[in-house]
């Protein structure tokens, strides 16, 4: 039975139809459990777990992107009220991101969990692209406190000492002045041994509370510090010391080298591209994804465009879940590019396929070794890891098992210039880093495809006894002597396979799509394919041709169907992947679906679907569309209708982006009105574009005692694509109800009359009237 009203039958009066009155009963959005907080013994890594850290913010984007002033525009109070009834919760425009996404407040940091349901409650909407949570990512070490000969990870391999081979490379080149890396990253601070080795950066953190400089972004990504007191982050939370964690990468890419003064970075010519994206507590999706667009060269709204382009990027950094469209088109657009993304895997001693955006497809996702070739204890591992490269064990402060590099004395702001001892994937990835700009050094022409495979042909194997294989930690340890050695730089000609999707082995088998049937041709189909054994998780690709030129993630996750909505015309051809932890499968077979839709067509007009098309709101959180109705109605065709109303103090509504067909400008629906109330106090309403076209009271004089054809003349909106919808009030006492169904476009107005009946109140009859409303020129706004 549907939730929602349950109703009392009064009684039957002649030619009325039943009166009912709901029971009361108050209904609200019920929170999913909270997760249990991430905890920290120390001044560990604050590498995200499991169930991810609270936020306070959500990425939304539309199908079709409003400009700003459109009435569509989150950045207007009418849409970003409509956006917050449809999530349950209120919302406040934050800002526009890169990629044409918009960023959403909201009142507090949630769980992710709760953020996830919200977002999935915006997701619903039938001009959304997408939402999904602003997650928080974290940079990927755990620190502990204080030179060349004490940097084993960059010797040729061997006992004791399973480096990546540097000075194998260093003999072939030491870099090009040419070359850029980004450092994507917490930022740097003034250190000797950085000094003339980075381009002017930037600083991308937007939210003041997190960047800890007193400003939003700006064109200064040094590093103020990221210490935390306890419970700052989230409840539960430790207190830390600031981690200098960019300072500490940057010195592993590119440390001043061969000048007498501390440490050696791998790359000795190229520059370091500071982009500052974490802070206190981490720093959010939209943020990061922004600074790694900027830093290859492609445009962010409000930000100078960045003139040194960076050929490689190194994201020690990350958190749990499925690779998220934003990152995954960000990634997809830096690739496009030409540059190389470098993300470590993670640090939770778990399979790195739920954590991003080391999973994301495009990405060369590092895990860590330790000293003697081992895989770190620490590192994730699993068919997503294309390789490893050093990143230490550290059993005490000073343990020179780590990752020696540049750091800085302060425990809160900036102090003095030091070198310490790190450990955890943070410190392998930018090994990897190093290596690849030396590569692109010696042949800027490479692509990302190319890299990847030279990278992958030239390691160093495990050594025996060793608990990483090629299952675990990728293909091997980085050799930066063989990886240099093999890039071509005549007119030879090598063939590159293709870049491969995340874990491309294939011991897991290919999913069956199943025949899409939509069988009249709107933009709202079900796709389903068949369950794997093992697989962690399926990716289903979209893409306008069969041959998958250029496709899109549709869906990533654990469940075995996606359901399409509002599509436009068109054909649509689909494909999916199963995921898992020994490797992920082949591609299934491909199925295609059709959308034609007549201009002017309502998506799901009958409601059949459910609220497929629709949006719904309710004051009491009920269900508007539904199959279960007052006693004695049924819906007009079919099984499902709009119930409007219902409940004192209740505002409801239905609502849908349509375009009004030049040729049917007259908007038709069926509706029933039932109400025990005066005329003067409960009111329906069609608004256009949140501008009211039509009103008519809910009152006893008003029942229809039955479906009764109501057409609006919309004439004034012909060819033009409108948000329409259909709107109840009502006051605190004597309920009225609405029933709406089979909502079109018609050429003319299909009048029809509503029956003589006794007002329940006032005894007085009601005349016979047309409900034909042509609205004025002028609408008047919504009250």
């Amino acid at each position: 039975m549907n939730p929602r009203r349950s109703v009392l039958l009064l009684g039957i009066l002649l030619l009325l139809p039943s009166l009912f009155l709901p029971s009361g009963t108050s209904f609200a959005f019920t929170s999913p459990q909270e997760s249990t907080p991430v905890t920290s013994s120390g001044p560990t890594d604050q590498d995200a777990t499991q169930i991810g850290l609270p936020t306070d913010q959500i990425i939304l984007k539309y199908k079709t992107p409003p400009t700003v002033g459109d009435v569509m525009h989150p950045a207007s109070a009418d849409e970003m009220q409509r956006l917050s009834e449809a999530a349950g919760v209120s919302l406040t425009y934050v800002r526009e991101m890169s990629g044409d996404a918009q960023v959403l407040g909201l009142p507090s940091s949630l769980p992710l969990i709760e953020v996830q349901a919200i977002a999935e409650r915006l997701s619903t909407l039938p001009e959304v692209a997408y939402a999904e949570p602003d997650a928080i990512m974290t940079h990927m070490l755990t620190p502990n406190d204080p030179r060349y000969g004490d940097q084993w990870h960059y010797f040729a391999p061997g006992s004791g000492h399973y480096g990546i081979n540097a000075p194998a490379a260093w003999d072939i080149t030491t870099g090009s002045s040419s070359i850029v890396v980004a450092v994507v990253d917490t930022g740097i601070t003034n250190h000797a041994d950085l000094s003339g080795r980075t381009v002017p950066g930037y600083d991308f953190i937007s939210e003041v509370a997190i960047s800890n400089d007193g400003d939003g972004r700006d064109s200064n990504p040094s590093d103020p510090g990221d210490w935390v007191v306890a419970n700052e982050c989230y409840a539960g939370s430790s207190a830390f010391n600031s981690s200098w964690h960019g300072t500490h990468t940057a010195g592993t890419i590119g440390a001043a080298s061969n000048n007498g003064v501390g440490v050696a970075g791998v790359n000795w010519q190229s520059k370091i591209l500071p982009v500052r994206v974490l802070g206190k507590c981490g720093g959010t999706t939209s943020d990061i994804t922004d600074g790694m667009r900027w830093a290859a060269g492609l445009s962010v709204p409000s930000v100078p465009n960045n003139s040194n382009v960076a050929k490689v990027l190194n994201l020690s950094l990350g958190g749990n879940g499925a690779c998220s469209i934003t990152y995954q088109n960000a990634v997809n657009a830096i690739v496009s590019a030409g540059s190389t993304v470098v993300v470590s895997a993670g640090n939770s001693n778990t399979n790195a396929s739920g954590f991003q955006p080391g999973n994301c497809t495009g990405v060369i996702t590092v895990a860590a070794t330790n000293r003697n070739g081992s895989r770190a204890f620490y590192s994730n591992y699993g068919a997503i890891v294309e390789i490893s490269a050093p990143g230490g064990e550290v059993a005490y402060p000073g343990d020179s098992n780590g990752v020696l590099s540049t750091l800085n004395t302060g425990t809160q702001g900036p102090g003095a210039d030091t070198y310490a001892y790190y450990q955890g994937t943070s410190m392998a990835a930018p090994h990897i880093a190093g290596v690849v700009s030396l590569m692109l050094s010696r042949n800027p022409t490479l692509t990302p495809t190319q890299i990847l495979n030279l990278v992958q042909s030239t390691v160093t194997n495990f050594p025996g006894g060793s608990t990483c294989n090629t299952s675990l930690c990728g293909s091997g340890i980085v050799n930066a002597g063989a990886a240099v050695a093999a890039v071509p730089t005549g007119v030879t000609k090598k063939t590159y396979l293709p870049l491969a999707s995340k874990g491309a082995a294939t011991s897991l088998a290919a999913p069956v799509l199943s025949a899409i049937s939509n069988g009249d041709g709107d933009g709202n189909y079900n796709v389903t394919w068949s369950a794997v054994s093992g697989a962690m998780s399926y990716l289903l690709q979209e893409d306008d041709n069969s041959g998958f030129s250029s496709p899109a993630t549709a869906y990533n996750g654990a469940n075995t169907s996606w359901m399409a909505n509002g599509k436009p015309n068109g054909i649509y051809f689909y494909r999916v992947q199963a995921l898992g932890g020994a490797g992920n499968s082949g591609w299934s077979n491909t199925q295609s679906a059709t959308v034609n839709i007549a201009a002017g067509d309502f998506v799901n007009g009958d409601f059949e679907q459910g609220t497929t098309g629709w949006t719904e709101y309710s004051s009491h959180g009920w269900d508007v569309i539904t199959q279960t109705f007052p006693t004695s109605i049924t819906a007009h065709s079919g099984s499902w209708a709009a119930w409007l109303g219902g409940e004192n103090d209740e505002t409801s509504y239905i609502e849908q982006r349509v375009t009004v067909p030049a040729t049917r400008p007259y908007l038709r629906y069926y509706h029933w009105i039932a109400s025990e109330d005066a005329c003067g106090y409960d009111n329906a309403y069609v608004l256009v574009n949140g501008s009211i076209v039509s009103q008519y009271e809910l009152c006893g004089s008003q029942v229809t005692g039955g479906w009764v054809n109501r057409s609006v003349n919309l004439n004034s909106y012909a060819g033009q694509s409108i948000l329409l919808r259909i709107r109840v009030t009502t006051d605190g006492s004597l309920n009225s109800n609405l029933l709406v169904d089979d909502v079109s476009f018609q050429s003319s107005a299909s009048s029809a009359t509503i029956p003589v009946a006794s007002d329940g109140d006032q005894g007085a009859e009601a005349a016979k009237a047309t409900l034909l409303e042509n609205p004025a020129s002028a609408s008047q706004p919504e009250q």
